[in-house]
């Protein structure tokens, strides 16, 4: 069983689905609330799979960012459930994005035309455009095929924030490196 369902309250709001990904401190899955039948992705955080507490603050960091961002490539922030007494597990809940990773098309045999470079090129610059011109900027820092979701009707999500930072966020420790070496910039 997931340790999102261990938790009461997220059991009884959404039926839990497969299981999205499994990132550095953190496991994704596909979801459903009962109440609206609303797609979601949750993300769960476990002091039972993180060995410091640095997994702790930048989850706590993606979900203060997710909170204010607005815009049709970043999938919108529903909840967050911080632990409770006893309960040693976070859960951030948000908009499931529709369609595939460019890693798992790409994985499949898939090749974009050069149109469609163009334009897959010019939603993940406008994303990344919008974070850089927000106060403070928003830094993704792991922007990779993986965290980019391809919908069928062509429209491009970039996902899984863990790697974030706001530019007047203080690191808690200097030299520490955050995101997928070859990705980071």
């Amino acid at each position: 069983m997931s340790e999102a369902l261990e938790r009461p309250e997220l059991a009884a709001r959404f039926e839990l689905g497969s299981m999205l990904g499994r990132g550095g401190f953190a496991v994704t899955y596909a979801a459903r609330e009962r109440s609206t039948g609303r797609a979601v992705a949750i993300k769960v955080l476990s002091l039972h799979t993180v060995d410091h507490w640095r997994a702790v603050e930048l989850f706590e960091r993606e979900v203060r960012v997710l909170k204010h961002l607005d815009h049709p490539g970043v999938p919108r922030y529903v909840d967050f459930v911080a632990p409770g007494e006893g309960e040693p597990t976070w859960a951030l809940v948000q908009e499931l994005a529709p369609g595939r990773s460019l890693a798992a098309r790409l994985a499949e045999g898939w090749r974009a035309t050069p149109d469609q470079l163009v334009t897959l090129a010019r939603q993940v610059l406008e994303i990344l455009v919008y974070l850089h011109e927000l106060h403070p900027p928003v830094l993704h820092r792991d922007v990779k095929p993986d965290n980019l979701i391809l919908a069928d009707d062509g429209q491009v999500r970039l996902v899984d924030f863990g790697s974030v930072r706001d530019r007047l966020a203080r690191e808690s420790q200097l030299g520490s490196v955050v995101g997928t070496f070859g990705y980071m910039a």
